[in-house]
């Protein structure tokens, strides 16, 4: 997300929108349902298999990041926005509460604290990397490569998985 104003901002320099297009448009939308679905369907998830959810929402993630490549007005930016953050929104905390599930309970605080520094970590690590495919590729190859990662992270929960089973 932190790439977003900039590529709005290209899209407009290049001429590729015809107005410029201010990243509030999907920034307010995706943390707004982002917080949205956590108050009011996180009580859901308390009642539905976390495994599947979670597949659910690698899938959701992946599919709207690769369409933030597409965004070209407000609209498009609104309608991806919603589609990102009901995803997103989701995805963490059922990821977290499915290892909370599976650790051991005097385990819980250091479990919870890895997923959140491999989180953190992720985002940090990827800026730069992001950063790098930006200069040489440009935004749109930089969207569909975190998009081919989340497959490729969707892949190897969904493996993993099936290995305990």
């Amino acid at each position: 997300l932190q790439f977003l104003p900039a590529f709005f901002d290209s899209l407009y320099q290049k001429k590729e929108i015809a107005n410029p297009l201010h990243s509030s448009f999907f920034l307010t939308t995706a943390m707004a349902l982002i917080a949205l679905s956590r108050v009011f369907l996180g009580k859901m998830t308390d009642r539905v298999d976390k495994v599947k959810i979670t597949r659910i929402n690698f899938i959701f993630l992946s599919i709207s990041v690769f369409l933030i490549s597409l965004i070209q007005n407000p609209l498009s930016a609104v309608g991806i926005a919603l589609f990102f953050g009901a995803s997103y929104g989701l995805l963490y905390p059922v990821l977290n509460a499915l290892v909370l599930m599976r650790s051991d309970i005097k385990d819980r605080g250091k479990v919870s604290g890895v997923l959140t520094m491999l989180f953190d970590t992720g985002f940090s690590a990827f800026a730069f990397i992001n950063g790098m495919l930006v200069f040489h590729y440009g935004y749109k190859l930089m969207f569909s490569a975190l998009a081919g990662l989340m497959v490729l992270g969707f892949f190897i929960f969904s493996f993993l998985e099936r290995k305990k089973t």
